[in-house]
């Protein structure tokens, strides 16, 4: 089981990862352990819904991918366990002990906690009806050699575990529970491939490059979002929160900023003099390069000066972007001027903001 979440807060859209450890009745008790990776403001606005599905929130870094990482590597965890029961247990048959009573020893002494007394007990009882299936199994010990492929770590007993799981979805055991690879005898198991490289160009490190770039491109996204609403909205704490401390701005004819904090003296100006404000912005290009990013927006914009009546501007934003400690914030934005014309005599006939015309000269 998997949980992720996409929330919106003073940084823009954020994504975090909450993979869960627990099986279906764990779940519906509320007992799941959840595994939770993102920006420390995004858990925060999610946890609420955390405390109702789980027991406890296990925060495991900044970067969604570290949760899910987690969560492959304690399932594969899982697998060696059941292989390691399987293998025990039929060392010890071979010499005459029965596996029941050697699994009972074992998962009341040594190894006395609920994955190995689960499994050990389906495979002295040879029962294997559907908890978590096996090939859902197999798929996760592919992630685990695929992520750690890139690496060039070995994971010998993960092939192990693969080759097995391969051969019992050859007999049929599919749709069975994942330790039903248990159940194939050692000396039919195919050859171990260890780290194999299969031909899957969708690799754990694809996977986990195509996310960042998503996350990177939504948060990019509602940050330019952002800009126009908080202006338009006059909301100060919203402006604040999307440039970096020493981001500029830089409006031909409507004034430059050298800061955050001049940004923020700029917008109050601004206002002051045009308190009614409507940014369209639209066909954002972005173009994403590590923790920098670089973008060109369209803008169509309707303001109501206080001196000049409703003036129409249109153009072009350049935008620059970085991401620091993990949020992405502006650095910089400068507007191409492509025209600003006042609209003479002219005035909303409707709506919730009324304002004057220009009279013509």
């Amino acid at each position: 089981m998997n949980i992720g979440f996409i929330g919106v807060g003073s940084m823009g859209r954020a994504m975090i990862a909450a993979p869960v450890f627990g099986v279906p009745a764990v779940a519906a008790n509320g007992e799941l352990n959840i595994l939770a990776a993102g920006p420390d403001e995004a858990i925060a606005m999610a946890q609420p819904l955390l405390d109702l599905l789980g027991k406890k929130t296990w925060r495991l870094g900044t970067h969604p991918a570290q949760a899910c990482i987690a969560k492959i590597a304690g399932n594969m965890m899982i697998t060696q366990a059941i292989e390691s029961l399987a293998e025990a247990s039929a060392l010890a048959q071979s010499y005459g002990l029965q596996p029941a009573a050697f699994i009972e020893v074992v998962t009341q002494t040594l190894f006395a906690c609920p994955s190995y007394q689960r499994y050990g007990q389906n495979i002295v009882n040879a029962s294997y009806e559907p908890g978590f299936k096996l090939s859902l199994g197999l798929k996760d010990i592919n992630l685990a050699l695929d992520a750690a492929a890139p690496k060039r770590l070995p994971l010998p007993a993960a092939g192990v575990v693969r080759s097995r799981m391969i051969a019992a979805v050859e007999q049929g055991l599919g749709d069975k529970d994942w330790s039903a690879f248990a159940s194939v005898p050692l000396e039919q198991t195919p050859p171990k491939q260890i780290n194999s490289t299969r031909d899957n160009a969708m690799n754990i490190e694809t996977v986990l490059a195509r996310l960042d770039a998503l996350e990177s491109r939504a948060a990019i996204e509602s940050l330019i979002s952002a800009y126009a609403n908080a202006f338009d909205r006059m909301d100060s704490g919203l402006l604040h929160g999307i440039w970096h401390a020493d981001a500029t701005l830089d409006l031909p004819g409507f004034g430059s900023a050298a800061s955050r904090e001049d940004i923020m003296r700029m917008a109050d100006n601004s206002w002051q003099q045009m308190p009614h404000m409507h940014h369209w912005m639209a066909n954002p290009l972005i173009d994403i390069d590590g923790e920098s990013a670089t973008a060109t927006v369209a803008a169509d914009c309707l303001f109501h000066d206080i001196e000049k009546g409703p003036v129409q501007v249109s153009g072009l934003y350049h935008d620059s972007f970085a991401r620091r400690d993990g949020q992405w914030r502006f650095l910089s934005r400068r507007f191409e001027l492509h025209y600003l014309t006042p609209l003479l005599n002219w005035t909303p006939i409707a709506g919730s903001e009324g304002f004057g015309a220009i009279a013509k000269p």
